[in-house]
């Protein structure tokens, strides 16, 4: 005759027994997870461990770490900063222009006589007409300046993660 399953436990078939209170379907003090919100009969729920998550090791298990609930952790997070700005390279310097690169403009004479000497590089004209068009090779600048700054940042992140409740029970025995 197979085994058989009674308001007490479990017949054997060789006249053996186990009851439901029996050490034969878990030795006393055995911990284990219920996804339940009391603990079942012949268990008693471990109150010492609480607010926290569980970690998964390929190690040696039983130990615990950290100092931060989990409810006070997974919550929304303000951070914010300080956050130094430095802006280099806007400058333009010593930039040579060449006859064929400046825009076409002119110097006109306005009164009679020599507007400078030519040998120094300025021709005389007539009043009403111009110099024409002239360079020196020279290089010129658009210098530009910034001043180093920093200012705030903020943001909130949603750490409210899923989760589900489960208890831990010790098993009497």
């Amino acid at each position: 005759m197979p085994a058989t399953l009674t308001a007490a436990g479990i017949n054997f078939n060789d006249g053996t027994s186990a009851s439901a209170r029996s050490s034969f379907f878990a030795p006393a003090g055995t911990v284990s997870l219920f996804y339940r919100s009391t603990a079942p009969t012949n268990w008693t729920q471990v109150t010492t461990q609480n607010d926290k998550i569980l970690r998964i090791v390929s190690g040696t298990g039983g130990g615990a770490g950290g100092t931060n609930a989990f409810s006070n952790t997974f919550t929304n997070r303000a951070i914010s900063a300080t956050v130094p700005v430095s802006i280099s390279g806007l400058a333009v310097n010593a930039t040579t222009l060449a006859v064929n690169t400046i825009p076409i403009h002119g110097h006109p004479a306005n009164n009679a006589g020599n507007i400078g000497s030519s040998s120094g590089g300025v021709t005389c004209v007539a009043p009403g007409s111009s110099t024409g068009n002239y360079g020196n090779s020279g290089g010129h600048g658009h210098p530009a300046s910034f001043t180093s700054a920093s200012g705030p940042w903020s943001t909130t992140l949603d750490f409210r993660v899923q989760y589900i409740d489960v208890i831990i029970c010790s098993f009497n025995g």
